[in-house]
């Protein structure tokens, strides 16, 4: 397996004037298609050259796992190109503009569309997919259940149970007032975020049972997560969350923890043993009950997760691709 550190400068002439990058002509130029496009086109060393090198530029099967890869479309020639949609980026403010745009060249040009939500499901038809196939997201298991790190992180030895957790991305779509709310209500529980921000979290210091710790290494989520007592998913509800299929509600059951979620759709008809809270006060009240929950109803959540492998959905990705 060979690494390589391939630069993506701009085209040499981009018209910079702000009158221009104002004007009708200038914002539709001035673009995320545009820009992901060039990354590609004027990369160095070109990732055309380095895909022919590899012989990878005429392949059996051509999976893209984000939108942000359709150049490839041009510069791979495949037997079967296929459609990873785990996500609806119109949802992000950042791809709001072209998403769907580029999403739309991809679905006419592949031959499959494999969705991890419902609702992608149907976004995908509505564009034109030939062939959509549903299949949600799944965990490491064994990583998850059977970790080797024994003992208490130091950092979770200073924060007192029962601990709330969260890990994961802290962005848009968190829930900000929701867990304020929450440690309001809940002001003996201590509540846990792992996972980078891209939101401000400055008032959070308010709150003495508000512990951020920032993003840890995979290898070491477990520790945290079986050395809490609930996991918790405040999404708000919108457009991309709605179509979510979120990995950490598999990690948190097969850690062991009940989980508590914000009412979405997928996770809804995923059928899991999770709480699903319409509003603030349910979300408080099913904290409640999580906490309460025996050793032997704590079960269903990880039989669950056992249920929802990364080894699963592999057999069952290659039924849809044709692979024996």
């Amino acid at each position: 397996m060979h690494s390589c550190t391939v630069w993506t400068p701009f085209p040499p002439i981009i018209p910079l004037s702000l009158r221009y990058l104002t004007s009708g002509v200038g914002v539709k130029v001035w673009q995320p298609r545009w820009l992901i496009y060039a990354g590609f086109k004027f990369s160095y060393p070109s990732i055309k050259n380095i895909l022919r090198q590899a012989r990878f530029d005429e392949v059996d099967i051509l999976l893209l796992e984000n939108f942000r890869l359709w150049p490839l479309l041009e510069m791979v020639k495949a037997q079967i190109k296929v459609y990873h949609m785990r996500d609806d980026f119109s949802g992000y403010r950042i791809w709001h503009n072209c998403s769907d745009l580029i999403e739309r060249e991809i679905i006419r040009k592949v031959d499959k569309v494999i969705v991890t939500a419902h609702n992608l499901k149907k976004r995908a038809k509505a564009m034109g997919a030939k062939e959509v196939f549903y299949l949600p997201n799944g965990v490491d298991f064994n990583h998850f259940a059977e970790y080797s790190t024994t003992g208490v992180p130091e950092e979770l030895k200073k924060i007192p149970p029962p601990r709330i957790i969260y890990v994961g991305a802290i962005s848009e779509y968190f829930d900000l007032n929701l867990l304020e709310y929450c440690a309001r209500l809940l002001p003996d529980c201590s509540f846990i975020l792992i996972g980078p921000s891209w939101v401000d979290l400055s008032g959070l210091k308010l709150y003495k049972n508000i512990h951020v710790l920032g993003a840890k290494d995979y290898d070491l989520i477990p520790a945290y997560l079986r050395n809490c007592n609930v996991g918790i998913i405040p999404f708000k509800k919108s457009r991309l969350t709605e179509s979510a299929c979120p990995i950490k509600l598999f990690e948190y059951m097969a850690s062991g923890l009940p989980v508590v979620c914000t009412n979405l759709a997928e996770i809804r008809q995923l059928g899991s043993p999770a709480f699903l809270a319409e509003n603030e006060r349910e979300f408080v009240s099913m904290i409640k009950s999580a906490l309460e929950l025996s050793e032997e109803e704590k079960k269903a959540f990880t039989e669950f997760a056992r249920q929802n492998t990364w080894e699963q959905r592999y057999q069952q990705l290659k039924s849809i691709l044709g692979i024996k």
